[in-house]
């Protein structure tokens, strides 16, 4: 459902959960406020913009929220913009965003969260995130490592598509399954980590890892690697999965 915040513009809310999805955003900023989000209580949070540089940009909730963006290449983002419209200058805002740090409080990344934050490079995700939805992290091609908390118990389709830079990934024990095409074309891949796993992880289309490394590790527990390498889709990746 859609709601209003405080001073009269659009959030989104869904069980409960404020989706930082609708900021009240300028044109031109110079000394301006670049932008307003609001906490599950209506709290507002501003940044302020002044000299070029590095900037620190920090929400404070109270209660939990979530994140939700768009898929396209020239809308705004959910972290930082420029137009809430279409706008050529909206993939600079985006590729100025280098780290993400989640603290508690922030249990749901919806659909597109930091899609096409092509410069971020470190994510910290909150301890209390249950979800990372269909397209999070979609075309951050600098991102470089991620560790997922033992907090989620979904990864949806494509969260990882296309991030070309991504070199070690950690999944944690409540992986059920992997989604399809959720690492798809993570060329420089050097360590997916199951080794957290109690079970074989369901995998659910061999395009998940479209475009593996030959020298590329999915570590597993070895107790559980014979296993592993027999399972349905998983035996595709077999030369790639070693038991540690």
């Amino acid at each position: 459902a859609y709601n209003y915040n405080p001073d009269g513009t659009l959030c989104y809310i869904h069980n409960g959960v404020r989706y930082l999805e609708e900021f009240q955003t300028y044109n031109h900023v110079t000394a301006a406020d670049l932008f307003y989000c609001y906490g599950e209580d209506g709290q507002v949070v501003k940044m302020y913009f002044g000299d070029p540089g590095d900037y620190r940009i920090t929400l404070t909730v109270n209660g939990t929220m979530g994140f939700i963006g768009v898929n396209a290449v020239n809308a705004y983002s959910c972290v930082l913009r420029h137009s809430s419209d279409a706008d050529a200058l909206n993939p600079v805002y985006q590729t100025a965003v280098k780290k993400i740090e989640l603290g508690n409080g922030v249990v749901d990344l919806r659909l597109y969260s930091f899609r096409s934050l092509r410069r971020l490079e470190k994510i910290k995700l909150s301890n209390e995130l249950a979800f990372v939805r269909g397209e999070a992290f979609t075309d951050c091609w600098s991102l470089k490592s991620i560790d997922i908390p033992e907090s989620v118990g979904v990864v949806n389709y494509s969260a990882f598509l296309r991030c070309y830079g991504l070199e070690n990934v950690k999944m944690p024990s409540t992986t059920k399954s992997i989604d399809v095409n959720t690492f798809k074309t993570c060329v420089l891949a050097k360590v997916y980590d199951f080794t957290a796993a109690t079970a074989v992880v369901t995998l659910a289309n061999i395009n998940a890892f479209e475009s593996i490394a030959p020298d590329c590790e999915i570590r597993v527990p070895a107790a559980l690697v014979d296993e592993w390498k027999a399972a349905t889709n998983w035996a595709t990746f077999a030369d790639n999965i070693v038991g540690v």
